[in-house]
């Protein structure tokens, strides 16, 4: 489940908060080596997207069993697409290996590298 709280809002008054959830109860075999965590960005098609950059990204969250909620703020790069027009975010579930944190990786590529795994995919608003 991917999306953002306070559609009805301008980008420039908008707190930016988008989130995502994943089941925890189907990630639980991965506790013992990852975390979960989202990410949000546009794919306009012009390249690998797993080259893309300034990925807007959740914290770490621990595994757990039921449904994992997380929330996060958006970069100020998506803040300036959204407001030239960008609709269409795309949203993506991540295990991170413990000992990893989100801010060593700028692109998918990087965190692929790292061991991270790519999860559950989705589009959505804004």
């Amino acid at each position: 489940m991917v999306g953002q709280r306070g559609t009805t809002e301008s980008i420039d008054t908008w707190s930016g908060m988008l989130y995502a959830s994943a089941d925890g109860d189907r990630l639980v075999p991965y506790k013992t080596k990852y975390r979960v965590s989202a990410i949000a960005y546009h794919d306009y098609g012009l390249v690998d997207p797993t080259e893309i950059r300034n990925l807007s990204k959740s914290s770490l969250y621990e595994i757990s069993t039921g449904e994992i909620y997380m929330s996060f703020k958006i970069n100020e790069q998506f803040r300036e697409e959204a407001r030239q027009g960008a609709r269409g975010t795309s949203y993506r579930i991540l295990l991170v290996p413990h000992g990893v944190t989100m801010d060593q990786f700028d692109t998918l590529k990087q965190a692929k590298a790292l061991g991270v795994l790519l999860g559950g995919a989705g589009i959505g608003p804004p």
